[in-house]
Order: structure tokens, then C-alpha cells, then sequence
């Protein structure tokens, strides 16, 4: 695991209702992106580890603690777990990546980036929108 980075690689395997990784999108969310008073819809989320840590460059507006929540869904629930994470995130320098083994999702506060992971023209247009809203490029080293 990198400090400072949004992004960290879980290896999943097999699910407890043996469901493989394959049928699953991967992610990390940070608790702290989250606006008060938001709720997201369970959609047969599976958690995995959930880290508390300081980043080594958070930017502004962003708090210096992060609680990071390792989480997978499933792949049929994908998009509709993008739409409930664009309009539970806080205003200001906060997204969601999580990715399938071909697909990634880059989601903002009301904007969703979804693209092929080895698509480097939908990484690009996505980490432009981050950096407009204050998002350092450390932050913006999603998976491919």
C-alpha cells in the first residue's frame, strides 16, 4: 500500500458464497469522501479490510486521516453502485476508482468515468477532471 495514493490493489479470490473475483468490482473507498447524511444501498457490497491511516500528501480540503474501505461488488450491480456513489460524495477533492478485470469506474460528485482499463484516453480525460478539482496527480495512479 502506498500513502498519499486512492488506490490500492486487493487480492480477491474466492467469495464466501463462492462467487470468484471475476463477477466482482474492486475498489476502495474513503470514508471521510462521504457527504454527512448519505446513504448507499447495500447492492450485495462485500467488505474487505478497512485501513485508518495518514497520507503522506493529502490535498486540500482533504482531512489529514483517511479510513479506507476495501470493498467489492458485483458486476451486475456495477454501474447502478456508480450512480449511488456520484450523489453520496462530498463536495471537493474526492472519487471512487474500482475497477473490473476490463472496466474501470473513476466517479465523482455527479460525474462518472467508465472505460476500458487499458483505455489510456478515458484515464486521461477522467484524471483532467480530478486535477480541476484539486486532485494532485499522486492521487490519480489508478490501476490498469
Amino acid at each position: 500500500m502506498m500513502l498519499g495514493a486512492w488506490v490500492i490493489v486487493i487480492p480477491w479470490g474466492m467469495t464466501s458464497s463462492g462467487q470468484s473475483d471475476v463477477d466482482r468490482a474492486i475498489g476502495v473507498l474513503i470514508a471521510e469522501s462521504l457527504r454527512v447524511g448519505s446513504t448507499l444501498p447495500s447492492l450485495g457490497i462485500t467488505l474487505g479490510t478497512i485501513t485508518r491511516l495518514v497520507p503522506a500528501q493529502p490535498a486540500a480540503g482533504q482531512p489529514p486521516a483517511w479510513t479506507l474501505i476495501e470493498f467489492g461488488v458485483d458486476v451486475t450491480h456495477a454501474h447502478t453502485f456508480a450512480d449511488e456513489l456520484a450523489g453520496a460524495l462530498d463536495i471537493g477533492p474526492w472519487y471512487v476508482e474500482f475497477h473490473t478485470h476490463t472496466e474501470t469506474f473513476i466517479v465523482f460528485r455527479n460525474r462518472i468515468f467508465r472505460f476500458a482499463r487499458d483505455d489510456e484516453h478515458g484515464h486521461t480525460i477522467a484524471a483532467d477532471h480530478g486535477r480541476n478539482l484539486g486532485i494532485p496527480d499522486h492521487q490519480l495512479d489508478w490501476p490498469r
